[in-house]
């Protein structure tokens, strides 16, 4: 018999147009500030802390260049940017994780 784990498939489903996506971020970090986050160089949502998560935004589908600076600042973050693709929107949360 097989043995069974905690895991579990999060189910995704591409149920919208295949033109938008929706994200949303949650600040899971508690040794990082606040930050500042811009998609393709232009401001999305500022001084998210630890803790704090945002609602679903609607974004274009397809590649997405994504920039955490520290709150009010130009203080990049991490070093890096990090290039997406943004195609999938997840239709609920898992079970046991709170929807909001």
């Amino acid at each position: 018999m097989a043995k069974r784990t905690r895991r579990q498939a999060i189910p995704v489903q591409n149920t919208i147009a295949e033109d938008v996506a929706y994200v949303r971020f949650l600040h899971g970090v508690p040794t990082i500030p606040a930050v500042d986050t811009y998609i393709d160089g232009n401001l999305l949502v500022d001084n998210i802390s630890y803790g704090m998560s945002t609602p679903y935004y609607e974004l274009p589908a397809g590649n997405a260049l994504f920039t955490f600076y520290r709150a009010g600042t130009s203080d990049e973050l991490l070093g890096q940017t990090s290039i997406c693709r943004v195609q999938a929107y997840l239709q609920s949360p898992p079970q046991g994780f709170p929807a909001g």
